[in-house]
């Protein structure tokens, strides 16, 4: 994958999430806690040996509890984004409250916001940028997690489905970031 400013530039960064109920491993109390999920990142020369045959993962894809459903390929392609007015960031990075501007136009208030909505979603599967979310981003309710930035999102596609078309997204401290430890990534899904 194109390398990206402040992320490792070599190795291999694994997620797991546990199928054993309907919350694919997310601890709603502690989103931190990497009980039932878990990030691990190896240095290249800590791999000697690597498996390319995932077919003892056969059964759990197959389950119904799992948000993946076959083994799948995701390529990234380094871009540019707008930031998505449901990312906590959003008045602060962009110094303007969208939806009040859009209120001021009471005829075609829905309207405005839609469009707004509909064309500043950064969704899709992605190594940093900013997050989507279908409810709400939890950086914004919970201030521990405000200066986290986004590690990894998987979205909805074909073969993956978090509930009802939602998306699972992993932040992670810039700090930590830096230092290649991924023990507090925070973790979040949620669907519509």
């Amino acid at each position: 994958m194109p390398g990206l400013t402040g992320y490792p530039a070599s190795g291999y960064l694994q997620f797991y999430i546990s199928v054993s109920d309907e919350v694919y491993g997310l601890d709603f109390d502690n989103p931190q806690s990497q009980k039932n999920f878990r990030v691990l990142y190896f240095e290249e020369s800590e791999v000697q040996h690597y498996k390319a045959d995932f077919s003892f993962l056969d059964e759990v894809m197959e389950s119904e509890m799992s948000p993946v459903h076959r083994l799948h390929t995701l390529n990234f392609v380094k871009k540019s984004e707008y930031i998505g007015m449901g990312d906590a960031w959003y008045e602060a990075h962009c110094g303007i409250d969208l939806a009040s501007v859009a209120r001021q136009y009471p005829s075609i208030k829905d309207e405005l916001e839609n469009a707004l909505y509909e064309n500043f979603q950064p969704n899709g599967h992605k190594i940093g940028g900013y997050a989507y979310f279908t409810q709400s981003d939890p950086r914004g309710y919970n201030k521990r997690f405000k200066d986290y930035i986004l590690l990894f999102q998987l979205d909805s596609d074909d073969h993956i489905m978090w509930g009802d078309v939602g998306v699972a997204n992993f932040f992670i401290h810039p700090d930590d970031l830096a230092k290649k430890d991924f023990t507090k990534v925070m973790y979040n899904w949620d669907c519509s």
